[in-house]
């Protein structure tokens, strides 16, 4: 399955609170789905990133090259990242 692995995405402090990283990540799902990607995985904060659909139990069974990365390795099925 053609697989994404998106990011980093970060938005400077001087700009947070206002929609951006939000923004920033519906336009790169978008992007991704167009292109035909049927996953879509990252590296990043876990309750961020849940209500755009990525979760830990998308990325059970990969192998990790650390223990520490499978806390923070989350994957989506691209359609339901929208």
């Amino acid at each position: 399955m053609p697989a994404l692995l998106l990011g980093p995405l970060a938005v400077d402090k001087a700009y947070r609170s206002r929609g951006l990283g939000r923004r920033l990540m519906g336009e790169a799902l978008f992007r991704a789905i167009a292109a035909g990607h049927g996953a879509i995985l990252l590296v990043g904060d876990a309750p961020y990133y849940e209500p755009f659909g990525f979760a830990r139990r998308h990325t059970l069974g990969f192998p990790f090259p650390a223990l520490s990365m499978k806390r923070v390795f989350l994957g989506s099925n691209s359609m339901m990242a929208l």
